[in-house]
């Protein structure tokens, strides 16, 4: 997990509501025990409690300062971030690979979602 978040572009996110490649790089010795004990339970086909990856709390980032009205506000939530980098750790990971028979690298993760069940 280290070598993917090691190669993220340090200024983008995936998406608008997402973390940067800056945040996991900084933060990783306070996230790196809960975002392993995710990749744990992705490995070993663990879902039970993934639904709660489909909530997030949602912040209002204010645009500017003073900000007093709801347009100065930029809603954002950070719901996509884990699955993001879950999913580009799998691409990249040859432990996965070697069973995508051919199949592009963002077909990796459907593929083998299919045929584990």
């Amino acid at each position: 997990m280290w070598n993917t978040i090691k190669i993220l572009p340090s200024d983008k996110a995936p998406g608008p509501d997402g973390f940067t490649g800056r945040f996991y790089k900084a933060c990783w010795p306070i996230i790196k025990e809960d975002i392993m004990a995710a990749v744990s339970a992705v490995w070993n086909r663990n879902f039970a409690n993934f639904g709660t990856l489909n909530s997030a709390y949602i912040t209002l980032l204010p645009k500017k300062d003073g900000a007093d009205q709801p347009k100065d506000f930029q809603p954002i939530s950070l719901v996509h971030s884990f699955a993001k980098l879950i999913t580009k750790m799998i691409d990249k990971s040859p432990c996965w690979s070697s069973s995508t028979n051919g199949l592009p690298d963002s077909k990796r993760l459907h593929k083998r979602a299919i045929h584990t069940r």
